[in-house]
């Protein structure tokens, strides 16, 4: 991540974040909030003259958190917590209906978490620290006493929450349906879905794993369509392969079931995005 402040100083700056050397996202931080500007238009929306330059080294990771952040529709101010009751605020944070991004900020650390709803367990946690970085940390192990907590919530109209409720809801639709076939079939058969699900990621030069029955995808698309292209992908490969064994129609009973039990704005990122043709009737 790179911050590049203008030397007249009057609050403003950009920040670009970078992915193997890649800039993938602009943004203009005003005193209402950031703007999201394309890429492609860096040269015209970076101001001449002299620029304060910082950078920060982040997994790959944290990019998506960042740009959720950054591309907040709301947000609300939680306090301070005890380091030790992380963990437990997290777990009640999971009951809200509708997915956040919780970021915890203690004085020398930042952590993320995406919290789906409805009790869905939360994806992405992610810490950092300047001598710390790690995929899934034990907050509660950290040794400043409090933190600061802030919440923030997305929208259908931000590329960023677009794409983290497509993976949200990807990640969850197939534990569901995982789960559902691991019962049928047993741990054997449904570790050679995975297997063969990882393949054709694999295939196709994708960052995108399943392991556990849950999604991991670190791979930064250059558009929202070729996300929802490579999900389609993936979730016919998977349809083939379980219809293939247990017949079509109990697949797409045990979709249908797992996209119902979404959050409602994973099940209608899913179903606009036509990952697959099995919705609620």
């Amino acid at each position: 991540m790179v911050r590049l402040t203008p030397a007249r100083g009057n609050g403003e700056y950009f920040v670009l974040l970078y992915v193997d050397g890649q800039n993938i996202s602009l943004y203009h931080h005003l005193p209402e909030g950031y703007v999201r500007h394309e890429v492609q238009s860096r040269n015209t929306v970076l101001p001449k003259g002299d620029l304060d330059l910082s950078a920060h080294q982040f997994s790959p990771r944290f990019i998506r958190p960042l740009q959720g952040m950054f591309e907040k529709a709301s947000s609300k101010q939680a306090g301070q917590i005890k380091t030790q009751s992380v963990i437990e605020t997290i777990k009640k944070l999971e009951q809200n209906p509708e997915p956040l991004l919780a970021h915890l900020h203690w004085p020398g650390a930042d952590g993320f978490v995406f919290i789906p709803g409805l009790g869905f367990p939360s994806r992405q946690l992610l810490f950092w620290s300047p001598d710390h970085a790690s995929g899934i940390p034990n907050f509660a192990r950290w040794p400043e006493p409090e933190c600061t907590l802030t919440t923030y919530g997305g929208s259908m109209d931000s590329k960023a929450w677009r794409e983290n409720y497509l993976m949200l809801g990807l990640d969850f639709l197939y534990e569901q349906i995982f789960s559902r076939y691991n019962d049928l079939v047993g741990s054997g058969m449904a570790n050679r879905l995975e297997d063969h699900l990882n393949s054709v990621a694999r295939m196709q030069g994708w960052k995108i794993s399943f392991s556990g029955h849950t999604l991991d995808d670190v791979h930064f698309f250059t558009s929202l369509s070729d996300m929802r292209i490579a999900y389609r992908t993936l979730f016919m490969a998977g349809q083939r392969h379980i219809s293939s064994v247990v017949g079509e129609k109990l697949f797409e009973e045990s979709a249908r079931a797992a996209l119902v039990a979404l959050p409602t704005v994973l099940k209608t990122t899913i179903e606009n995005d036509n990952i697959f043709t099995y919705k609620n009737k």
